[in-house]
């Protein structure tokens, strides 16, 4: 009777163990289920807020638009550019380089000197010009005349304004860093800016 007992409570204590032992492997699997389904909703979390993000961004892009004008009346002839911010979120103009005739130009009494040395040596009366670096913030729907030549009427004026092609690349960025370069010779601002001052 002592060894029927005996191996009565070994089978129990053997299937006990068995019962512990499966009960451990289920509890293993319902962990990496939980694990695996916590994963997910990071993995869902974090794409839910680079969607916000994108969203915020998106809400605050400038897009910049460059505009060349030429006017022309009995008097006198006037180029004169401009950019304006069509986006919905402000423009931080970061930096702009200006060439002429493939060469860069360095500064105000460069062109100033680039102009006069275009223009005839009897051309009488007043010379207007207007030269201001964009810099810091361009609000939506706010325009900047940056630079502007009017001179008198002289033969020949017209096509001395239109062959005066300033050429330049602009880079302006976002409030969230994001930037852009405007280029004379481009209809669309790319992404990236080469230009970028460093904050």
């Amino acid at each position: 009777m002592t060894d029927t007992k005996r191996k009565n409570r070994n089978n129990m204590n053997t299937w006990l163990s068995l019962l512990a032992v499966l009960v451990s492997f289920g509890a293993f699997g319902v962990s990496i289920y939980e694990a695996s389904i916590m994963r997910e909703q990071q993995k869902i979390m974090y794409q839910e807020q680079q969607l916000m993000l994108e969203q915020q961004r998106a809400s605050v892009w400038p897009y910049l638009e460059s505009n060349i004008d030429y006017m022309v009346n009995e008097e006198e002839s006037k180029i004169t550019y401009s950019f304006k911010n069509k986006g919905v979120g402000p423009a931080k103009i970061n930096q702009l380089q200006l060439s002429l005739k493939d060469s860069i130009v360095a500064d105000y009494s460069q062109i100033l000197e680039i102009i006069t040395s275009v223009l005839p040596a009897n051309v009488g009366g007043n010379m207007n010009f207007v030269y201001r670096p964009p810099n810091g913030i361009l609000s939506p729907e706010e325009e900047l005349t940056w630079f502007s030549v009017q001179i008198p009427r002289f033969k020949g004026d017209q096509g001395v304004l239109w062959n005066f092609l300033l050429e330049f690349e602009l880079c302006y960025c976002s409030i969230y860093k994001d930037c852009w370069t405007l280029k004379s010779k481009d209809d669309e601002p790319e992404e990236g800016c080469k230009l970028a001052k460093e904050e």
